[in-house]
């Protein structure tokens, strides 16, 4: 005979394999049809992965970039000739080459084609190390889909990160769990002492290969910075593109960084408003 407690162990263990069979069904079909990636963390990343891989004509200024780049050049705006991806530093500048990887194959090239990345100085720094890499990078970017774009340094940056490899579980990745990172990083220092990490070094060095195979123009541009970050200390990020030979796509890029005043920023990055600056920032 069935005890009194033994039934209230059969009846939660029906519930809760009702629980998971629910929600396993609900992560399948919300990967199928897509929906998650309009309201999961960094849904943005999706908007300019998905828009990558689109036929669009006409485009003679395609534009990748961080979240200030974005709030400049919104890739819901701008659709036209010029063309945004920007997104967000988040994805690093291998999520960057697979934007740019992604329009190439899928689109043929006007005859003055360029890529512009609109990045400010630390956006650099990026290595697959920050507390958003699981969201921004390891979900969307490191499938199997991708992997002839992926490096070993990028599959070395992604085995440190906890977790990574449940990242494309459906119920995982459709969800806004991810690991936490024990990761401190003094944002006044990261804005003062720019560089260029090993990752953004080596996209770098892929988007001019790249560039040159295709026979397109890539350059990089800065945004703007606050007026309080003008003593920041660009010494290191200047010999590391002299070293490099990467001279030709940054140009005169610190003598373009314009100075804002304090009041216009609600961060140590973003504007309050977009509409504080001019619509097209670059005169493009």
């Amino acid at each position: 005979m069935i005890t009194q407690v033994e039934k209230l162990i059969i009846k939660g263990a029906i519930l809760l394999s009702v629980l998971f069979l629910f929600y396993y069904g609900k992560a399948h079909y919300e990967l199928y049809t897509k929906s998650y990636q309009k309201d999961t963390i960094g849904n943005e990343v999706y908007e300019s992965l998905n828009k990558s891989k689109r036929k669009a004509k006409g485009v003679k200024k395609l534009l990748l970039g961080d979240s200030i780049g974005k709030q400049l050049y919104d890739s819901k705006d701008w659709n036209d000739t010029i063309y945004s991806l920007t997104c967000n530093q988040a994805i690093s500048l291998a999520g960057q080459y697979i934007f740019l990887k992604n329009f190439v194959d899928n689109n043929t090239l006007e005859p003055d084609f360029e890529v512009i990345l609109l990045c400010i100085p630390p956006a650099f720094r990026n290595n697959l190390d920050q507390i958003f890499t699981y969201h921004y990078f390891v979900k969307p970017f490191y499938t199997a889909e991708n992997r002839p774009s992926l490096t070993d340094l990028v599959h070395e940056q992604v085995g440190k990160v906890p977790y990574s490899a449940f990242a494309q579980f459906p119920m995982v990745k459709v969800s806004d769990w991810a690991p936490d990172v024990d990761f401190v990083s003094n944002r006044d220092t990261v804005m003062r002492n720019p560089f260029i990490s090993d990752i953004s070094m080596e996209y770098l060095q892929k988007i001019k290969e790249l560039a040159a195979e295709k026979g397109f123009r890539f350059q990089v541009r800065p945004t703007f910075m606050k007026e309080t970050y003008r003593d920041a200390d660009f010494r290191r990020m200047k010999a590391q593109i002299r070293d490099n030979g990467l001279g030709d796509i940054f140009g005169n890029y610190f003598g373009k960084i314009q100075y804002l005043k304090e009041e216009l920023f609600m961060d140590h990055a973003h504007l309050k408003n977009r509409n504080s600056v001019k619509k097209n920032w670059l005169d493009l």
